[in-house]
């Protein structure tokens, strides 16, 4: 369900006609060098120096996945035309009253007339595009969300503006293989095979091997269905490493498949952790190399999904090098690094009180997008952005893998142009 980031004013009732040929806009004049996205809540920002007027842009043209598609949009159409309706909405807050954490909009123009036009979109919903429009001020009910505009009320116009919340590129040129810079792969990638270094040729693995100890750490949070499985493993390359097991549901006995698969989307997963950094008081606060499965199978006798207690053993699991972005959707890093497990079984029954592992990262992931609302805040830049309820958050495109509100959020990024290797249980 939509949500309006209105932080303390109610507004009411349905849409009615409103005629503004009667009065002369003001031109609204916004910073469009500012114009950001916050993938969290999937809503897009801009402002003027002091955060008061400030315009959002919101999408719901897919509420299943939270795509945005290229197009143009007429911001006056019929279903654009309320707030309780719209796929491609526009609103602004202005008229701040009170200060620090009381501060507040006391009144919002929404969209009467104007052209939305998005002419690039990548795979994270960054946009590019133009747009032109009439906000008028209106009023908002924060439980149907109809809109109703205000007779006589006031209204600002943007006449033409470009914005550019950072559209990625893809960068393929001389390559066939390997990440293009924007989340997705050059040519045809090279399915068994590895990328080199150079991004030029598919070449063999050449892996290490580990053992994995046979006694895990056991993490779980039970409200999310999320069960964390900890091994140190040998050889160690550094201090601190660990390979983590992650089940993001509740599974049956079987057999499953690791290959094609992505951290963005697996509910069965495999990770290691190499060259951790931790504060003083044990919080995670870096990683060096980060390595997601590419193949092998995970063998689960039994689980309990009310204790995390599991029986299972990997068979033939290679683990190689990738970066993780914001989005949590994982890349291979083109001449990395990689492990290869060795087959084995664990188990890991029920104890008191899950273990805390000294290897828990921070509740807060670095490459996320910040947490307070920009509304909140006129003073000084947003540091996150506002809680939102929108369609269940679908319109992010993102899935639900760790949230950066978990403390399984895992970040690593670490390379090196040697081959792979081997993990032992």
């Amino acid at each position: 369900m939509k949500k309006l980031f209105v932080s303390a004013f109610a507004v009411f009732a349905c849409l009615l006609s409103f005629n503004l040929s009667a009065q002369e806009c003001t031109g609204l004049s916004l910073d469009w060098s500012a114009f950001t996205h916050y993938k969290v809540n999937s809503f897009y920002v801009t402002n003027n120096e002091d955060f008061d007027p400030v315009l959002m842009m919101q999408f719901y043209q897919d509420e299943e996945t939270g795509a945005i598609t290229a197009g143009t949009y007429d911001l006056g159409s019929t279903t654009n035309s309320s707030y309780a309706t719209c796929t491609e909405c526009v609103f602004l807050q202005a008229d701040l009253v009170g200060e620090g954490e009381n501060a507040s909009y006391s009144k919002i123009y929404y969209q009467k007339s104007g052209e939305l036009k998005i002419d690039a979109v990548d795979a994270s919903n960054e946009i590019k595009g133009t747009i032109t429009a009439v906000l008028a001020e209106a009023t908002i009910d924060d439980e149907t969300l109809a809109t109703d505009f205000v007779t006589d009320g006031a209204c600002f116009e943007i006449e033409s503006a470009a914005f550019d919340s950072g559209v990625c590129v893809p960068d393929c040129t001389g390559k066939i293989c390997g990440d293009d810079g924007c989340g997705g792969t050059c040519g045809d990638g090279c399915g068994d095979l590895a990328c080199s270094e150079d991004q030029t040729s598919c070449v063999e693995y050449e892996c290490s091997k580990i053992t994995l100890n046979n006694n895990p750490e056991y993490e779980g949070d039970l409200e999310y269905n999320f069960y964390s499985y900890n091994f140190h493993h040998t050889p160690a390359v550094a201090n601190g490493d660990y390979t983590t097991f992650e089940l993001y549901d509740a599974i049956e006995a079987g057999e499953y498949d690791l290959a094609d698969t992505n951290y963005a989307d697996c509910t069965v997963c495999m990770q290691l952790f190499e060259e951790i950094e931790y504060d003083d008081e044990g919080n995670m606060t870096g990683i060096g190399r980060r390595y997601f499965q590419k193949s092998g199978k995970v063998n689960v006798t039994s689980f309990n999904d009310a204790n995390g207690a599991i029986s299972a053993s990997f068979n033939k699991v290679r683990l190689v090098e990738v970066t993780v972005d914001s989005n949590w959707t994982s890349s291979e890093v083109a001449g990395g690094k990689c492990y290869d497990i060795e087959d084995a079984p664990f188990t890991y029954s029920e104890s008191t009180e899950p273990t805390t592992d000294p290897t828990t990262e921070p509740t807060t992931d670095p490459t996320t997008e910040p947490t307070t609302d920009p509304t909140a805040e006129p003073t000084a830049e947003p540091t996150a952005e506002p809680t939102d309820g929108n369609n269940d958050d679908t319109n992010t495109g993102d899935t639900d893998q760790p949230n950066e509100e978990d403390s399984q959020n895992t970040e690593k990024e670490d390379k090196d142009s040697s081959g792979c290797s081997l993990v032992t249980l």
